[in-house]
């Protein structure tokens, strides 16, 4: 899959996902079937994207829960919408972040930057409050994310589902 083509349809779905709530979450559902559409690693990729899911019901479950921070939507585990933007997040291992298979020190900086400033866009925007300050929220997540985003860039390499081809060449 085209990495520019794959960054922008994750960055839609996030855009779409934390501008529209519950109520769009159905627009960002049908953006990540067209990623299933359109890329070479269909299994590979819902694999992936199941257990990324799982990780980030956790993760982000147990900050909400911890109290760290509070959704404007407030679902358990987590809201759809991120959800969402969990499952978009796992497309991008194996297309337009596909470089940093064997590169964690990068994947490490990559997740500890781009991490918070997710969070504290969606925060911006309204979606969700820091319970603590901004500085230690900042720093939190950078750790988490810091230690995430090669921890799942390491997994992303581990799968791999023999016989994978596109769902367009299967539909011929």
């Amino acid at each position: 899959m085209n990495p520019l083509l794959n960054i922008a349809i994750y960055q839609l779905i996030w855009f779409i996902a934390v501008m529209g709530g519950e109520s769009l979450a159905w627009l960002a559902f049908v953006l990540i079937f067209v990623h299933f559409l359109l890329t070479p690693l269909p299994k590979t990729d819902l694999v992936l994207a199941f257990l990324v899911l799982l990780i980030g019901m956790v993760v982000d479950g147990t900050l909400r829960q911890s109290g760290f921070f509070i959704f404007a939507e407030d679902r358990f585990p987590i809201p759809l919408w991120l959800g969402c933007i969990w499952i978009a997040l796992a497309t991008l291992f194996n297309h337009s972040l596909h470089w940093l298979k064997k590169r964690l020190v990068p994947a490490g900086l990559l997740g500890a930057i781009g991490g918070p400033l997710a969070y504290l866009a969606g925060v911006r925007f309204g979606v969700a409050e820091f319970s603590w300050s901004l500085p230690w929220s900042i720093t939190v997540l950078a750790i988490v994310w810091g230690v995430l985003v090669p921890g799942l860039v390491w997994l992303s390499g581990k799968i791999v589902i023999a016989g994978d081809r596109p769902l367009w060449v299967l539909l011929r």
